[in-house]
């Protein structure tokens, strides 16, 4: 489910945002995740 959060943020920003942008959006949605855990989550499935 966090991946599919992840690719949310990120395709909503028009593929804009990097991993520190996606992670505060998941933090204001209540998560718990790490800008490095974000970041290795989009480098494995190529939002760049």
């Amino acid at each position: 489910m966090l991946t599919e959060r992840v690719k949310w943020h990120f395709y909503d920003s028009d593929e804009t945002y990097g991993s520190p942008r996606v992670r505060n959006g998941l933090v204001v949605e209540g998560w718990t995740v790490s800008e490095r855990t974000v970041g290795l989550i989009m480098r494995e499935h190529g939002l760049r």
